[in-house]
């Protein structure tokens, strides 16, 4: 075999075995901006995420594998990040869909039925095919010591909270997607939690729970954490996007998006500015105490 000819395979092998490596994945380090694995991408959120956890399970040909990550900030959580993967071996492709979309239908807390507490949701059936999407407040104290699902697996975060001493936020919001094509023998579901207050979110002021401003029943009250939902709900229906597009998603199966509430471009930024400036203007001549002028600034903001 002519040696440039056998040297150009080298180089091809090479670069698409780069291409198609996973991150590789330490526990205790951090990642950034992207990483690769079960051979699908995952952008995560701004800052730096700690892998801090994994698991692996395996039932007759079904296997299933997770991976965790968590971003902090001074000791308060910023966000986290986790990732799932189930396939069959490739042999029971159909039976396997079939299963995941009846514990699906049937499972009143999953994602992929329409439910009150949900900002904005999407889902879709076809065959043994299922795509879900949803955005929502969430109660992550709640959620990780008195759940309303009581399968719910936490005892990982629970332990990383609990020895690195981790204050857990007040408020934070929710991110889940779920993919399985009956054209490929692989199962993803991502949920992504962030704290709002790290991304650009004005500060919390209601405790969580059903006094939270970005609780569903209340966030119609509180515009600009509204509108912060709303573009943050845009971006990771991109996201679900990306995930649709690398498994390379047929039009029909895809979820449509177009029904996605627009984001109104208009003065109300500018107007809350000068509103703040006014108010400033009046504390610093007099007009105002401390006190008033901080609680008219959370009214405004909220």
């Amino acid at each position: 075999m002519n040696k440039f000819f056998l040297l150009f395979l080298v180089i091809i092998f090479f670069i698409s075995n780069a291409s198609a490596s996973n991150t590789k994945l330490i526990r205790g380090s951090a990642y950034e901006d992207q990483i690769k694995w079960k051979f699908v991408k995952f952008n995560l959120p701004k800052g730096k995420w700690i892998y801090y956890a994994k698991s692996a399970w395996s039932v007759y040909h079904f296997r299933g594998s997770c991976a965790y990550l968590i971003s902090t900030n001074k000791k308060t959580i910023k966000g986290h990040f986790e990732i799932c993967h189930v396939d069959s071996g490739g042999k029971l492709r159909a039976q396997f869909g079939a299963l995941l979309q009846g514990e699906l239908k049937n499972n009143k807390y999953g994602i992929c039925s329409y439910r009150s507490e949900f900002f904005y949701s999407k889902f879709l059936f076809k065959g043994a095919s299922t795509n879900c999407f949803v955005t929502r407040y969430i109660n992550l104290k709640k959620e990780l010591f008195n759940p309303d699902d009581p399968s719910a697996v936490t005892a990982r975060l629970k332990k990383y909270i609990k020895d690195n001493d981790l204050i857990i936020p007040k408020n934070s919001i929710q991110a889940e997607s779920f993919y399985f094509s009956n054209r490929r023998d692989r199962a993803y579901s991502v949920s992504t939690i962030i704290n709002p207050e790290f991304y650009g979110a004005p500060k919390s002021i209601n405790s969580s729970g059903n006094e939270s401003e970005y609780n569903q029943a209340n966030i119609d009250k509180y515009p600009i954490k509204k509108k912060f939902m709303m573009r943050w709900t845009k971006k990771m229906t991109n996201e679900h996007k990306y995930l649709e597009k690398q498994m390379e998603t047929n039009n029909d199966f895809a979820l449509n998006f177009s029904d996605m509430p627009l984001i109104e471009n208009n003065n109300q930024n500018s107007d809350l500015v000068e509103q703040i400036k006014k108010l400033d203007q009046l504390y610093k001549s007099g007009v105002l105490t401390k006190d008033e002028f901080e609680k008219a600034k959370k009214k405004l903001l909220n």
